[in-house]
């Protein structure tokens, strides 16, 4: 009885022995699997943007009467790539022409001063109306001496008088024109005409310049991504409506939505890990380029770029439950098999700290930012 009861308790202490040594290995290995260093990363969605891109709009309202590119065609900067109607332009632009033609015509007389042709012919009009002038002085004299011999009427007299003033401001007439032009055009005449020319000149190059801007060029070298070019012949535009887009795809950035955490712990050389779900999840590397210096919200990373203001606020989500994000961008080395607007997933690495200390990081936030917020 005695040795089956010593024989218990020496089992019992064995198996006390082997739980504590068990308990305290897996306690050992929490530790120092707690310990083990962690890289801290921030996670988000990505997608792939071409290196540059510019929207080409119209300039001015009009028919689009041609399309010189397709999608996929490659375009040089200062490309055409197309033409609005310009009739109403180019009317304008002839009638300011013919305009100018006649004003030029004018100044040149004006500068060039009258023909000797034309101040002999005014000297002979001159002298003419100074004769007819002494015939009626001599007439109304004669009259004058009748009426007072009572052989002339008074309408006699009147009417001699009548023929002679009238006689004297045709003289005075064709000396003030003699004048006129023996001394030519006065300076302020020719001033007033330049400056009509001047302004008639102003509308002519407006208009000829409305008439370059239905030549719609592209503002970049790439290539032209915007399906249907062709059909939009025959549409009406208005003025900043985008026409198309081209795209400079020599190298492409990777543009990650991460949460507003990376304001403050992404830099720029940051390493980032990127796997698209069209290479079946294969990693890419790269470093951090650049870091937003605002944040946006989720709606507005989907917005495409070239929008202009309006059309972000038309193609914007209005939930407003849309997180903030901040925008990252690295660049990818040079790889056939991208193309843009592939979307995926990135970690951009941030530091190196220890398990246990990523585990209580949540813990931590919570107790110092909203626990902070509660407390009176």
């Amino acid at each position: 009885m005695g040795t089956k009861t010593l024989s218990g308790q020496v089992r019992g202490g064995g198996h006390w022995v082997l739980r504590w040594t068990v308990r305290l290995l897996v306690l050992l290995g929490l530790g120092v699997c707690l310990a083990l260093p962690y890289e801290r990363e921030v996670v988000g969605e990505c997608r792939l943007v071409p290196l540059s891109q510019r929207g080409v709009r119209a300039p001015l309202a009009g028919e689009i009467l041609a399309v010189e590119v397709r999608e996929g065609d490659a375009v040089e900067a200062g490309s055409l790539i197309a033409t609005l109607d310009d009739r109403e332009v180019a009317a304008e632009l002839a009638t300011a022409n013919a305009e100018l033609d006649r004003l030029r015509a004018e100044l040149d007389l004006l500068e060039a001063g009258p023909r000797p042709e034309e101040v002999a012919v005014a000297r002979e009009q001159l002298a003419l109306w100074q004769v007819r002038l002494d015939h009626y002085e001599r007439e109304l004299s004669r009259v004058r001496g009748l009426a007072e011999a009572d052989a002339a009427t008074e309408e006699e007299l009147s009417s001699a008088q009548v023929s002679r003033d009238a006689t004297v401001h045709l003289v005075a007439s064709a000396q003030e024109n003699l004048a006129k032009l023996e001394e030519g055009a006065r300076e302020e005449e020719v001033r007033a005409k330049r400056a009509e020319i001047a302004r008639v000149q102003a509308r002519a190059d407006y208009n000829r310049q409305l008439i370059d801007l239905t030549r719609i060029h592209s503002p970049i070298q790439g290539k032209v991504v915007t399906p249907f070019m062709v059909e939009r012949i025959g549409q009406v535009v208005e003025a900043g409506e985008l026409i198309a887009l081209v795209q400079d795809n020599s190298s492409l950035e990777v543009e990650i939505a991460a949460d507003e955490a990376a304001a403050a712990l992404v830099s720029t050389g940051n390493p980032v890990k990127v796997r698209l779900f069209s290479l079946d999840g294969e990693l890419l590397t790269a470093e951090v380029r650049s870091v937003a210096l605002a944040t946006s919200d989720e709606s507005e990373i989907e917005v495409h770029p070239i929008r202009s203001d309006r059309e972000r606020q038309l193609e914007r989500s209005k939930s407003p439950t849309d997180e903030h994000l901040v925008r990252v961008y690295c660049t990818l080395p040079r790889d056939h098999r991208l193309a843009p607007g592939m979307t995926g997933y990135a970690r951009i690495v941030v530091d190196s700290s220890q398990l246990w200390r990523e585990l209580l990081r949540p813990i931590e936030r919570f107790l110092f930012t909203d626990v902070w917020s509660w407390m009176p």
